[in-house]
């Protein structure tokens, strides 16, 4: 029986990004959001890579990426994600089925972030648009 995935990625580039043009300090790495369904923690990981990689810039920033896994059982599908609207608002397939089913937009961070308390230095990239 295949396990539903819910994962969030930290990935940290091997050089900073600049941001000088926009005003921000350089940005160093960011936070995505992926639901997934899969018959081994292995095969997840190779698809959300994979859907990191489909991004070609990120390719030629090395970047280390940390998993934060949790699993979800079969039968709390329903109250956790098929009830949160929010989420489910932007599932590209079914829970049930293997293979990517949500993606969230991506929060990056920059080189300050440690030395500020507050969140003015996130730059959060929208959901991508529902399927259709």
């Amino acid at each position: 029986m295949d396990t539903i995935y819910w994962v969030i990625v930290e990935v940290y580039f091997d050089k900073p990004i600049s941001n000088d043009d926009q005003g921000i300090s350089d940005t160093v790495g960011f936070l995505q959001t992926f639901g997934c369904t899969a018959s081994t923690e292995g095969l997840m990981k190779d698809w959300v890579c994979s859907n990191l990689f489909g991004t070609p810039w990120l390719k030629d920033l090395n970047p280390n990426i940390e998993f934060d896994i949790s699993t979800i059982n079969r039968m709390d599908v329903e109250k956790e994600l098929l009830l949160d609207q929010e989420i489910n608002a932007y599932f590209s397939s079914s829970p049930y089925e293997d293979g990517l089913w949500y993606q969230s937009g991506r929060t990056y961070f920059h080189d300050d972030d440690e030395e500020s308390d507050d969140e003015s230095g996130y730059l959060v990239e929208i959901v991508p648009a529902k399927p259709q």
